[in-house]
Order: C-alpha cells, then sequence, then structure tokens
C-alpha cells in the first residue's frame, strides 16, 4: 500500500476517533460547536479526556419561581426547545391537564458549556437571558393556572429528569421529536424518559400524530 494512502488512513482514523467522542459528548450534553475542531485536531487525545469533561451532572442555571404555588395539587414539567413537537407539547398539557388542579413548569435546556460560560462572558450571558426571557413571554400568555420556567443544562433527557425529582413533579410532558441535531446526535429523548422517568411521561406527536 503506498505510503500516501497509509497516512490517510491514519489521519482518517484520528480524526473519527476524535469526532465519536463528540458525538458523545454532546449526548451528555456539551453541544457546543467550538469542540468539533479540537475533536479533529486532537483525535485520540481528545477521546480520552472527553468522559472527564462530560462528568458533569445537570443542573439548574436560572429559574424564575412560581407566583403562587400554594394552591397547586400538582406539577407539569413541560419541556420547551422551539420545535414544533414542543409547542404541541404544550398544547396537549394546557388541553389536557386542568389548570385548576395542575400548575405548569416550562423548562428549556442549554448545552453545558453555553452555561458555564454564561458566567464569565457578556455575549453568552445575553443568550442565556433570552431563553429566560422567552420562557417568561410565554408563562405570561398562560393566565388560567400557575406557571413558572427554568433553564437546565445538561443533557435533555437527564436535565428534565433531575429537575422533575428535585421539583417533585407529577407529570412530564415532551414532544416526540426535538429541534436541530438528529436521533443519533441527541438521542431519543422522549423515549429515555418513558423508560426511565419515575412519573408518567406524557408524549405528544406531530400534526396528525396521536397523543401517547
Amino acid at each position: 500500500m503506498p505510503a500516501l494512502e497509509v497516512l490517510l488512513i491514519i489521519i482518517a482514523l484520528w480524526a473519527a476517533s476524535g469526532l465519536v467522542a463528540l458525538l458523545w459528548m454532546a449526548r451528555q450534553g456539551h453541544r457546543d460547536r467550538g469542540w468539533i475542531l479540537l475533536a479533529v485536531l486532537l483525535g485520540p487525545i481528545f477521546a480520552a479526556s472527553a468522559p472527564e469533561r462530560a462528568r458533569m451532572n445537570s443542573r439548574l442555571v436560572e429559574s424564575e419561581r412560581d407566583r403562587d404555588d400554594s394552591s397547586a395539587q400538582r406539577r407539569a414539567l413541560v419541556g420547551i426547545d422551539g420545535s414544533p413537537a414542543s409547542e404541541r407539547a404544550l398544547d396537549t398539557a394546557l388541553d389536557l391537564l386542568p389548570g385548576d388542579r395542575y400548575s405548569l413548569i416550562l423548562a428549556r435546556v442549554v448545552d453545558f458549556d453555553l452555561a458555564e460560560a454564561a458566567d464569565v462572558d457578556s455575549e453568552d450571558a445575553e443568550a442565556i437571558q433570552r431563553v429566560e426571557e422567552e420562557l417568561a413571554r410565554r408563562a405570561a400568555r398562560i393566565s388560567d393556572r400557575q406557571v413558572s420556567s427554568a433553564v437546565l443544562a445538561g443533557p435533555p433527557a437527564g436535565a428534565l429528569l433531575r429537575y422533575a425529582e428535585e421539583r417533585d413533579v407529577d407529570v412530564i410532558v415532551v414532544g416526540r421529536h426535538g429541534k436541530g441535531l438528529s436521533k443519533a446526535l441527541m438521542g431519543d429523548v422522549s423515549q429515555t424518559m418513558i423508560q426511565q422517568a419515575p412519573v408518567p411521561v406524557l408524549v405528544a406527536g406531530g400534526a396528525g400524530e396521536p397523543r401517547r
């Protein structure tokens, strides 16, 4: 085999090892595109350090507490990510969960790296603030029940599940399909929630899809 072909194979395997580790990190909540170049350049070195980087647990970034949660008998956590499916999840929660029995917590999960950078970088802090403001606007448009919002960091399913446990949530409502990246990158969030959640999970399908 010519030396050039051998070299190209080595380079391809080197880059591939880093990209596989990057794929795994993305599913753990680290989805900053800035990692791509490092993954390709460092290859197996990047792969070796990925577990340490991804060891962080999900965490709460910012939360707007309930306006008055004292009268609510139950809490419903609704995953919001800007996708049509998450819009349907919110509609489903409003349709099926009575306002006199359920308060809502609207939750958006952001990337770990964005949340970390927001502590020191004004541009990233503004990005988090925009997420908070969007959730607050959505909450303000819901008038028939108590509504709060939370911005979480981590892998989508893991962050929602941990927050649901911390807030003693009674039901979780999510969309069938998320926004942006493919299932291969993000994993099947709704399926993971169904398998691992200690409370009922209501999955809202897209237009024309049945609810379950």
